[in-house]
């Protein structure tokens, strides 16, 4: 087995290699810990590992201290993980009565009404409950600290692609098993759901994780590990895949098991088009759009073989019993557009969707509803529609350092990786259409972590060699010192 110094790339010091592992092992067992207590949807819980997240994000920060080529930030990246948080924070800021009142009408006529029963407010803020705010802010910026530490340690380990994804795929397949064992131990009908108080959200991790399985196994790099080692990954990246559709297909998550196909599609779509292998890069065009539409044509086949008959009878009857019924999803959607329009900038504060939504709901006044079911509709009513947009551009750069990692990387690892991370963000983006997985602390910081891993590791590539890079940056410090 060729080690590093075989193929002519030096070793990184020591003492990175010890950080960046501790890193890691401390991000993973916040994963697991959060992951385990319901989805991390408990708050009188939560802010024990976000406790914790803050402590090994000051402590990387304090170690790193100069930044390596690959951690540097593009200016557009830099400046919109900064501008998300500040807008939050201005949503909490306490701001003159008058300047309140201009720049949200609806919080104008909250506080002119309240004045009529004599409670005057010199200061206000454009946060309908600001507490709820401050909450929902803390967690904000723990997803904004998975995504740049595990964006650093991608960049680090970008010459051996497989680690990263390794202990998100290791929780979601602890998840799968518990649910299946739930399925046909207890009663089938209420479907796996794991350590999650939702099967829909126990579907989202698994969805998301599904696609870094599939290609976890084409990641090892040939020159470093022996063939039997690369078999074995094989075998158990794959065996991995086919618990976490199967976890997915017994939660009986409709939209769950629909996400998951559509994951898969979009990565063997891309596996396909990117020209995977030498021989490939002959092949004409005409045989790539065959290649991708036989993966969709696969991905359909699976929809209607895979599976079980309680799955089959509720895509048939589109009712369950403990969830909201279809005529509430709908009607949810109708008037979420009306607490959109009553906040359309700024914004009713993020997590006051419950707080703001009662005084614009026309259907089922006695029902208390805390999400919209729906995060693209959630976020605009909760951001505003200038919020909602910082937001979207960061979503955007970190689908497209997916999208140029699956096509345009020199390395076949690099591809698949970016393949694997675009199948898992797709399989995430059709699922926020029906559900809320994006405010489930779990699998928020699971997608922060696939889109670190995605910019961290396009970062990488395109600057070189990590190892070499760390031996540069090392002698200059001692140099300089």
């Amino acid at each position: 087995m060729a080690g590093p110094t075989q193929l002519g790339i030096p070793q990184a010091p020591k003492a990175a290699w010890a950080r960046h592992a501790a890193v890691l092992a401390a991000l993973s067992g916040i994963l697991f810990w959060i992951t385990g207590d319901w989805g991390g949807v408990m708050w009188m819980y939560r802010p024990l590992p976000w406790l914790a997240l803050g402590l090994l994000g000051a402590a990387a920060a304090w170690a790193v201290r100069r930044a390596a080529p690959w951690l540097r930030l593009e200016p557009p990246v830099g400046w919109l993980l900064l501008l998300l948080p500040a807008w939050v924070v201005f949503q909490m800021l306490p701001l003159p009565a008058w300047l309140v009142q201009a720049l949200s009408p609806a919080r104008g006529a909250v506080m002119e009404a309240l004045a009529k029963v004599g409670i005057r407010q010199s200061l206000s803020t454009l946060s309908v409950q600001p507490s709820t705010t401050l909450e929902y802010f803390l967690l904000l910026c723990g997803y904004l600290i998975v995504f740049l530490l595990v964006r650093e340690a991608s960049g680090f380990f970008r010459e051996r692609a497989w680690v990263m994804p390794l202990p998100l795929v290791a929780v979601a397949v602890w998840q799968a098993l518990l649910g299946i064992n739930q399925y046909f131990a207890a009663h089938p009908s209420e479907g796996a759901h794991g350590s999650y108080a939702n099967r829909n959200h126990f579907a989202g991790l698994l969805e998301m994780a599904l696609p870094l399985a599939c290609v976890w196994p084409l990641l090892w790099d040939a020159n470093r590990c022996r063939p039997e080692a690369r078999a074995a990954a094989k075998a158990a990246g794959w065996s991995a895949a086919a618990l976490l559709l199967a976890g997915v297909a017994y939660s009986l998550s409709r939209m769950g098991f629909l996400s998951a196909l559509w994951g898969l599609a979009v990565m063997g779509g891309l596996a396909a088009w990117s020209g995977l292998g030498e021989r490939w890069q002959a092949v004409g065009r005409r045989a790539k759009w065959g290649a991708a539409a036989a993966v969709a044509l696969g991905a359909v086949t699976l929809f209607f073989l895979l599976p079980p008959g309680l799955l089959i009878g509720r895509f048939a009857a589109l009712t369950s019993s403990g969830e909201i019924t279809p005529d509430h999803r709908l009607a949810l959607l109708r008037d979420t557009p009306r607490l959109i329009a009553a906040f359309p900038l700024f914004g009713c504060g993020l997590g006051n969707f419950e707080a703001a939504y009662p005084k614009y709901k026309r259907s089922d006044p006695f029902f208390t509803d805390d999400y919209a079911h729906n995060d693209y509709l959630q976020l605009t009513a909760e951001l505003g529609a200038a919020g909602a947009l910082i937001l979207l551009l960061l979503a955007a750069t970190v689908l497209r350092a997916s999208w140029r990692l699956a096509l345009r990387s020199e390395r076949p690892a690099g591809r698949w990786l970016g393949a694997g991370c675009c199948g898992a963000l797709g399989a995430l983006l059709l699922h926020s259409l029906a559900d809320y997985n994006l405010y489930i602390p779990a699998n928020a910081m699971a997608a922060a972590w696939i889109g670190g891993v995605a910019a961290g590791t396009a970062a990488g590539m395109e600057t070189g060699s990590s190892e070499i890079l760390v031996r540069q940056s090392a002698s200059r410090r001692s140099t300089s010192e």
